[in-house]
């Protein structure tokens, strides 16, 4: 990246949770690598784990969800059904909370 005259470099550890690899091995990993490269004048940033942004998460499996459902909404005669669900369990709950919030 340095070669091809990047300005600055932002990792984005891809975990579902905060756990050791994401709090411990790739900051540990990131640190190692900024001094190995020695550029002082590029900065290096690190985003969150994407499974600490929790409403980014609940939104992410509700589409995924509704994407599924839609497609088994055909019935045998090939006319769409009336799309009749909510989210339900621990999601839902998170996701009614994320809407009180921000209405």
């Amino acid at each position: 990246l340095i070669e091809k005259g990047v300005g600055k470099i932002i990792c984005h550890p891809y975990f579902l949770s905060p756990g050791k690899h994401a709090t411990k091995d790739i900051p540990n990993l990131i640190s190692s690598a900024i001094t190995s490269i020695n550029k002082p004048h590029i900065p290096v940033v690190t985003t969150d784990p994407v499974g600490t942004k929790l409403n980014v998460m609940v939104n992410a499996i509700h589409g995924l969800v509704e994407e599924c459902l839609e497609t088994l909404e055909e019935d045998v005669s090939g006319k769409k059904k009336k799309n009749e669900w909510e989210l339900g369990g621990f999601f839902g709950d998170v996701k009614r909370m994320l809407e009180e919030e921000e209405g």
